[in-house]
């Protein structure tokens, strides 16, 4: 657990020590980074790739891992010990539901859940395709599919990844999610990355402060203006430090 971040949700203003995936020392919150390695309890590397939240109740229900050589599962969030360690083991990871899924579709088609499940996030992938005339005889016709892979996940929960936005409610985007805090499997906090390789910063939003969310999207309470004055952490030329004034902001 990265302390800043529960210094933040606490009211506290020390800097930071290192950001990581790592439980804080007086809290059982933890935080829950997208994109980010895990260990199973036998030691088999996996990756977290995304969470799966009750959007009404704002708890998250599941995370979605991928172990190597294997696909997406859907994996209760009692099974993660720490941030960055389940406690199932590889074969008992292999066990839970695989959610996701290829379709290749005509651009007015869409995936449709079930009585059980919705969709969840969509990833595009476009089929090559060429013209005829500069490929000779060679080259087939033009096809108006697309591939579509996409995720299976509980009725009524959202899907959350690292590419996900989350916007102002000014309908100002503040950058896609990085991670999210929770307590006792709670929300608290929804973390928020913008920037460039060089310069990035986060920006940590109360869980009061977030209006909706939905697969793939966070919508916040807060126009663009008051989200810039939010605590946030900057990160520049290797070094980190805290400021909380707009011109460090999200732009």
């Amino acid at each position: 657990m990265a302390e800043w971040c529960w210094k933040l949700a606490r009211g506290g203003s020390s800097e930071p020590d290192e950001p990581g995936p790592r439980r804080s020392r007086d809290s059982p919150g933890m935080r829950l980074k997208l994109d980010s390695k895990l260990r199973c309890a036998d030691k088999a590397r996996a990756r977290l790739s995304d969470v799966v939240v009750d959007p009404v109740a704002r708890r998250v229900t599941h995370v979605v891992v991928e172990a190597r050589g294997d696909v997406a599962r859907l994996v209760p969030v009692s099974r993660m010990a720490t941030p960055g360690t389940l406690s199932c083991t590889a074969a008992e990871l292999q066990a839970c539901e695989a959610i996701r899924e290829y379709a290749f579709l005509q651009l007015d088609e869409y995936p449709h859940g079930d009585k059980d499940h919705d969709v969840g996030v969509e990833t595009m992938i476009t089929t090559p395709s060429s013209d005829a005339v500069g490929y000779g005889g060679f080259a087939g016709e033009l096809d108006s599919g697309v591939g579509l892979v996409y995720d299976w996940i509980p009725r009524g929960d959202a899907e959350l990844r690292s590419s996900s936005s989350v916007y102002s409610s000014d309908g100002h985007r503040l950058g896609h999610l990085d991670s999210i805090l929770v307590l006792d499997g709670a929300l608290t906090h929804v973390v928020a990355r913008e920037g460039h390789f060089w310069k990035t910063h986060t920006l940590a939003i109360p869980i009061d402060e977030i209006a909706e969310i939905s697969t793939d999207r966070v919508t916040t309470t807060l126009p663009r203006d008051e989200a810039n004055a939010l605590p946030k952490l900057s990160r520049a030329a290797g070094a980190t430090s805290r400021s909380s004034g707009p011109s460090a902001g999200v732009h």
